[in-house]
């Protein structure tokens, strides 16, 4: 008889009760695989609250009443607040899932063992961008992002294994810390995402939005991110579609998200009559689907769900060469360098419908190859990578 796994998922936010992220979608998926699956005995350790929880799912509460927006990073307060509890429950299970770099550190500063590292994103490359974003002070942003690589080094070297979802990911990780990746370098292994997750099948059901389908014979141009900083890439497009504008196409343009910066933006864009700013939305893919073209401008992004939904749907997506983008399309013809220019000459060859048509052949074979269970390989690849740790 095989012996049942014990596996702690950790996440110092609220997963099932937060603001559900690509990454907090991921992690609910893994949850309840394992859940599901007899050969395993899932606990998970969050800031959820019960009431939002799956059914009988195990869980161990963690604290989370004083965070302060400041130096440390937010997941500091939730370490130091749990501290006693996290040390008293980090010896009963096979292995230990966090999907954050900055959950492992605190786990490895209390010497927990087997540790798994998920890595869902280029954290020093979102970091840069957010602080660039801000007011901070230079000497304030480098002493926190040498802070954010220690924590990144340390996670790493102290990690069993780590998956990534793309190789830029794994080759930006060894790059950033070469004098150290000899001790980890051979045990990144990239997993790439899946096409049809729960959540992007399930909101493909959904109806168009028929109002949005007015005027037809325009070309609809859709961008799905927030306006929070510049890492979604929404000021290159506003600066492309600018350009675009002098051509007198039949264009609409749909801006679909929130974000601190939403409301200059509309008040600085509101003689353009064909720019649509929607708000946050809580399925945005009943706008996508009425739409001709997905741009997607990321400056930085690992593994986008947009760009997903965009090929699930059968809407042409074009992309900035960034992160993981290239390899989830795998297609030139769809990527543009992250600068103006090149994202207004893509656009300019996209209002020939020829080539619309063709991406979106080429995406739909794409589409095909992507098409898997996620949840399922991943835990194929921790049991088959983790065989020799013994529970700690």
């Amino acid at each position: 008889m095989k012996q049942i796994k014990k596996i702690l998922m950790i996440s110092f936010g609220a997963p099932f009760s937060g603001p559900h992220t690509g990454g907090t979608k991921r992690f609910c998926e893994l949850v309840n695989y394992y859940q599901d699956n007899s050969k395993y005995d899932i606990t998970l350790c969050s800031t959820d609250n019960s009431t939002d929880l799956p059914n009988n799912l195990k869980h161990i509460k963690l604290s989370s009443d004083t965070i302060i927006s400041g130096f440390m990073p937010p997941t500091y307060y939730i370490y130091k607040q749990n501290k006693t509890l996290l040390n008293e429950i980090k010896m009963e299970y096979s292995y230990i899932i966090a999907f954050e770099a900055t959950i492992i550190f605190w786990l490895c500063l209390l010497n927990y063992k087997n540790l798994v590292m998920m890595v869902r994103k280029d954290l020093i490359a979102y970091k840069s961008i957010e602080m660039n974003s801000d007011n901070s002070k230079r000497i304030n942003k480098t002493i926190i992002l040498n802070l954010y690589k220690i924590a990144e080094r340390i996670s790493l070297i102290k990690s069993r294994i780590r998956i990534v979802q793309c190789s830029y990911d794994r080759n930006q990780l060894i790059h950033r810390h070469r004098w150290f990746s000899f001790i980890f370098k051979d045990k990144i292994y990239v997993q790439i995402n899946n096409i049809n997750p729960n959540w992007i099948v399930n909101n493909s059901t959904c109806e168009v939005d028929i109002k949005i389908n007015e005027p037809s014979n325009s070309l609809k141009i859709c961008y799905i991110g927030n306006f929070e900083n510049e890492r979604k890439g929404y000021k290159l497009l506003l600066e492309a579609l600018e350009l675009l504008q002098k051509h007198q196409f039949d264009l609409q343009i749909y801006f679909v998200g929130n974000g601190k910066n939403i409301e200059e933006i509309k008040e600085k864009y509101s003689t353009y009559k064909n720019y649509h700013f929607c708000g946050y939305v809580d399925n945005p893919i009943k706008i996508l689907k009425t739409c001709n073209l997905l741009v997607v401008p990321s400056l930085a992004d690992s593994f986008p769900n947009t760009v997903m939904e965009g090929i699930y749907n059968g809407i042409p997506v074009i992309a900035s060469n960034v992160g993981g983008i290239p390899e989830i399309i795998n297609d030139e013809d769809a990527i543009f360098n992250p600068d103006v220019k090149s994202l207004y000459t893509k656009l300019l060859k996209i209002t020939d419908g020829d080539y619309l048509d063709i991406l979106k052949n080429k995406q739909f074979e794409r589409k095909n190859e992507l098409i898997f269970d996620w949840s399922e390989k991943i835990a194929y690849l921790i049991d088959e990578k983790m065989k020799d740790c013994k529970i700690c």
